[in-house]
């Protein structure tokens, strides 16, 4: 609550809420917008590094093994085995981070291509999930108007307008 605009800012997972009172000209304001974090994705790119590598040697070991039988891969093989080998690696490492024995989801979530395949295949959106947030996202709103009431109330101010004290999508509280 200072006139520097100061933002609070409330988070869980890749969810956040960045929450502001401040003074504006002779009365005072409060905003709170909602936001979803990127993560980090240092870890994530390790993890693809780590399914390349792992898919690169294991390619590299078949065409040996093919070589030393004097049986060469054609092209079209190399890349379907390839691909494969590349997806069960993928595969294998989102098991991992998806029961928590390496990495962080968040990182690979925020992976251009990787993210959405991995969501798509660990982490299919459930009812449980939206219902987490929106229980959250109700909690830090309960918050929030429980200090805009009490500031008020203390300022002798009339309380908000039941149209006010609906949240807005991307919007500050009561604008």
């Amino acid at each position: 609550m200072s006139a520097d605009r100061i933002y609070l800012r409330i988070s869980r997972k890749m969810l956040a809420f960045d929450v502001c009172a401040a003074p504006f000209g002779n009365a005072f304001f409060f905003s709170w917008w909602r936001r979803e974090l990127p993560a980090s994705n240092g870890l994530g790119c390790l993890a693809t590094l780590f399914a390349l590598g792992g898919a690169g040697w294991l390619l590299r070991f078949a065409m040996r093994t093919r070589a030393a039988a004097e049986v060469p891969l054609t092209l079209l093989q190399v890349a379907i085995v390839g691909t494969l080998l590349f997806l069960l690696a993928l595969w294998l490492i989102g098991i991992f981070i998806r029961r928590g024995y390496i990495f962080s989801e968040d990182g690979v979530l925020n992976l251009p291509l990787i993210g959405p395949l991995y969501a798509f295949l660990f982490q299919p959106p459930t009812f449980y999930k939206l219902d987490t947030i929106d229980m959250y996202q109700r909690a830090v709103h309960a918050a929030v108007l429980e200090v805009v009431d009490g500031t008020m109330s203390a300022k002798g101010l009339r309380a908000l307008s039941a149209d006010a004290r609906i949240p807005r999508l991307g919007g500050p509280l009561g604008s």
